[in-house]
């Protein structure tokens, strides 16, 4: 993958990553699905692409790659024009462990849509 370096603010770096989220929405309906990171940081991570609204302060599961995490949703918007969900979720778990390849370098946005993709098609 080509690598590029993503925008930095706050120890955030601004990039989409595919991830798979899986939990309980406003509803209490168990769901499972592919999102994408916005940004990510030692201390969580900003999602785009949800499907079903999350509930303040309720527990979810990311995995990326290899790596599985719990996570807690710090707040929720959605989208008007797309009803699709944003959230912030703030890491329960080692962060560092968990974005590690990407605190270090990016991911071209390109690339992502490509794994996209090839996850959509795994599901």
């Amino acid at each position: 993958m080509a690598g590029r370096v993503w925008q930095e603010r706050d120890g955030r770096r601004t990039g989409l990553l595919p991830v798979r989220i899986r939990g309980m929405d406003t509803k209490g309906n168990e769901f499972k699905q592919v999102a994408c990171t916005l940004n990510v940081s030692r201390g969580g991570a900003r999602l785009v692409g949800l499907e079903r609204r999350l509930k303040v302060g309720s527990l979810v599961w990311l995995r990326y790659h290899q790596e599985e995490g719990r996570f807690e949703v710090v707040w929720t918007r959605r989208e008007n024009r797309t009803h699709q969900c944003q959230a912030g979720l703030r890491c329960l778990e080692s962060g560092d462990r968990f974005w590690a390849a990407e605190l270090g370098c990016g991911v071209d946005p390109e690339d992502c849509r490509q794994l996209l993709k090839q996850v959509l098609g795994e599901l």
